[in-house]
């Protein structure tokens, strides 16, 4: 009896043997112990997200446009200053560098500029004027002038290209991104948008000048020294272009740009805890984007 009884848990030791071997070859060491797969390669390149304060934020491969990571990519914000990315989208295509533009009355009176109403500029050095430092008199004034001296012909132009590019969630109803219900976006839209602006050569160059002087056409000689908003271009390396913004309404708000190698990784910051914080939170969302992009198969 004490023989069967020993052959007989023999025979269900080697059984149970055998089950966790094909257990081993068909699924992997982890399931048999832990009961559980390993992680597969798509497991393996998730990354835990960086706390931000930002409302909502998209991390995108700008080589490919992929988005590596999203908080409320949907969701419906104040686009404050980035608006100014479409806003040289447009410019730049209407191709027209050294035409003399002249601000009027109209364009003259926002607030939060240099650009003054009766100053001239080459076009695009008031196009270098309003990326570097946000200048919202600058924007009016090329919106007038691209727009055939209609600022709302421009703003219809903005709308129509926001449709072309995909960004079908966004509305501008101005050239500056002064607050405005009836202006809006979202962090996957402008991430397409600024996705689309950096494949010209010229935008890349724009926004990736720490320092310029820029000249007025008249007053003749007079000038003003212009230094980038975007910290990022020298606080964190292998930055290669930003827009900054900020209004009550939106909050800080950041798209920035920074390559590594043969990678670039783009990041859209809307409505972070104030001005500080984006240029933290974004460095810190670059990373995360290059680590996941290091990690991928």
């Amino acid at each position: 009896m004490a023989a069967v009884l020993l052959l007989s848990m023999s025979v269900i030791s080697v059984v149970a043997s055998m089950a966790v071997a094909k257990t081993v070859v068909h699924g992997d060491f982890a399931r048999a112990i832990y009961g559980r797969d390993k992680d597969t390669p798509e497991q393996r390149v998730k990354v835990p997200a960086p706390k931000v304060t930002a409302d909502a934020v998209v991390v995108m491969d700008n080589k490919t446009g992929k988005i590596l990571y999203e908080k409320n990519g949907d969701k419906s914000e104040h686009p404050a200053s980035l608006t100014k990315i479409m806003t040289a989208i447009l410019v730049l295509e209407d191709d027209r560098d050294d035409r003399i533009i002249t601000v009027s009355p109209w364009a003259g009176q926002k607030p939060y500029s240099y650009c003054y109403t009766g100053q001239s500029m080459r076009q695009l050095d008031m196009l270098t004027q309003m990326i570097m430092i946000s200048d919202n008199v600058a924007a009016s004034a090329l919106a007038e002038a691209v727009g055939n001296g209609s600022a709302w012909q421009f703003w219809q132009k903005m709308n129509a290209k926001a449709k072309e590019i995909g960004a079908n969630k966004t509305h501008f109803e101005n050239a500056n991104g002064l607050t405005s219900k009836l202006h809006y976006s979202t962090a996957k839209d402008l991430a397409l948008i600024s996705h689309y602006a950096m494949e010209n050569p010229k935008f890349r160059k724009l926004v990736a000048i720490p320092e310029k002087r820029l000249y007025s056409v008249s007053p003749v000689g007079e000038s003003l020294l212009c230094e980038s908003t975007n910290d990022l271009l020298t606080s964190y390396p292998g930055c290669i272009g930003g827009k900054t913004g900020y209004t009550d309404a939106a909050g800080g708000c950041l798209m920035a740009v920074a390559q590594r190698g043969n990678e670039e990784v783009l990041v859209i910051i809307l409505h972070s805890e104030d001005t500080d914080t984006r240029f933290d939170e974004g460095a810190r969302l670059l990373d995360y984007g290059f680590n996941i992009l290091s990690k991928q198969p």
